[in-house]
């Protein structure tokens, strides 16, 4: 009929009062009621009664659903969406993975597109020097002037 309250026992330790340190108690047990004596409201097994009347109770689990047009058409509604994002879906994984192929194209250009350009670099560094070496060789192969005597 009802829940006992409930009463814990808890050990203190010897210790001294934190005020007036003159105070010590000895070790003791301390008792807490850390639940009130309560009603309990739940039947006992095999006292449920139904009320004059009423309809017999059933698991919904194992009852099967009422179907009526307008649960038969809100299904076929929902599987038509289903279907329908389910295509989205394929469609979007296709784009994805056409984007990430396009992507590692794009980064091999890239790379080829940096080697390229620092093999142009290092060929325009030659070509310079060889024409600076080609314009020393030119200067220290020309003749002297016409009239100027070397003798």
């Amino acid at each position: 009929m009802r829940y006992p309250e409930l009463v814990k026992a808890y050990h203190v330790s010897r210790y001294l009062e934190p005020d007036p340190s003159v105070l010590m108690h000895e070790a003791h047990t301390v008792y807490c009621i850390e639940a009130q004596a309560a009603w309990n409201l739940h039947s006992p097994p095999g006292y449920f009664v139904l009320p004059s009347g009423t309809a017999k109770l059933t698991n919904a689990a194992f009852a099967p659903p009422a179907v009526n047009d307008a649960v038969v058409a809100e299904l076929n509604q929902q599987r038509a969406l289903t279907r329908a994002v389910t295509a989205q879906a394929e469609s979007l994984n296709g784009s994805l993975r056409e984007f990430t192929a396009a992507l590692a194209n794009t980064r091999t250009l890239a790379e080829q597109s940096r080697t390229l350009r620092e093999q142009l670099a290092k060929t325009e560094q030659r070509l310079e020097a060889l024409e600076a070496e080609l314009k020393k060789q030119a200067s220290q192969a020309q003749p002297p002037p016409a009239g100027s005597d070397n003798k």
